[in-house]
C-alpha cells in the first residue's frame, strides 16, 4: 500500500526464526530488492521474558532489588541459549547472502552486565514473551540508535 511505497527502509520481524531459512522468505527479500527497498531483519532471540510474571505469580509479590538482578541474569542466560542452532544457521545464511540483521537482545539486553532488564522506571518492559509494554517501547526507543546506525550503514 501507500506506506510501503513511501518507505525507503523496511524492518522485518518474524516470531519463528526457522522461517528465515525458508526459500519463500528469500523470495520476499528479492521482491524488496526489486523495489529498491533497504531492509534489516530483527531476529527474535529473546526468550523467557515471562520470568518476572512467573516470579510474581509464585511468590505473590514483586522481587526485591537483588532478586530482580538475579531474574535479569537468568533471563539473559535463557536468551543466550535460546534456539542457538537455528539462530546461528540464520546468522550464517544472512552473512553469506549479505543480509543485514539485528537481534532483539542487542536492543533489550546489556551484554557487558550479562543481563536483560525486566523493569525500568518502576514498570515492566515485557508484556509476555513476544510483546513489550508501552514502557518497553519507550526503553527500546532510547536504545534505538543501534538500529539507526545499522540502517545508515545500508546506504553506504
Amino acid at each position: 500500500g501507500e506506506q510501503y511505497e513511501k518507505s525507503d527502509y523496511i524492518i522485518l520481524s518474524i516470531r519463528y526464526n526457522s522461517f528465515y531459512l525458508e526459500d519463500r522468505f528469500f523470495e520476499t527479500l528479492q521482491l524488496l530488492e526489486a523495489d529498491n527497498k533497504k531492509f534489516i531483519i530483527f531476529l527474535n532471540d529473546l526468550h523467557y521474558a515471562s520470568i518476572l510474571d512467573n516470579y510474581i505469580l509464585i511468590n505473590n509479590q514483586t522481587p526485591s532489588f537483588n532478586e530482580l538482578k538475579e531474574l535479569e541474569k537468568e533471563f539473559f542466560k535463557k536468551t543466550n541459549n535460546f534456539e542457538t542452532n537455528i539462530i546461528q544457521s540464520v546468522k550464517d545464511k544472512f552473512k553469506k547472502n549479505n543480509i543485514n540483521y539485528i537481534t532483539r537482545s542487542e536492543i533489550f539486553c546489556d551484554y557487558k552486565e550479562k543481563k536483560c532488564p525486566l523493569i525500568k522506571n518502576k514498570n515492566k518492559i515485557f508484556k509476555d514473551d513476544g510483546h513489550i509494554t508501552n514502557n518497553g517501547a519507550k526503553y527500546a526507543s532510547n536504545k534505538i540508535e543501534i538500529l539507526i546506525e545499522k540502517l545508515l550503514s545500508l546506504v553506504q
